[in-house]
């Protein structure tokens, strides 16, 4: 699918019962993107027109879902959680 603020691909299979196990490739456009706090945005790959491109894998059951981030966008997330916190101390200890 295609919008104003997303382009949105899966690919995989659904089954009548319910099961599922989707790959997915979301590409948010740069007026999402602007919305975003900077930490999600850091974590997230770069994409064409300053977009940034998530992946994830869907799977189990449609009732209860589970998600599967991308290897290397946990592995920024984690990162970048771990940045912020270390600037924020050095920020809070500077300001004394």
């Amino acid at each position: 699918g295609q919008g104003e603020m997303v382009t949105f691909k899966a690919h995989g299979w659904a089954q009548l019962d319910g099961a599922l196990n989707q790959e997915i490739e979301a590409v948010l456009l740069d007026s999402c993107v602007r919305e975003l706090p900077e930490l999600v945005t850091a974590s997230l790959e770069k994409a064409e027109h300053n977009g940034r491109r998530a992946r994830c894998r869907v799977y189990g059951m449609v009732q209860n879902p589970k998600v599967e981030l991308d290897k290397e966008i946990l592995r920024k997330a984690i990162r970048n959680v771990f940045t912020d916190v270390k600037q924020n101390f050095q920020d809070l200890f500077r300001k004394k």
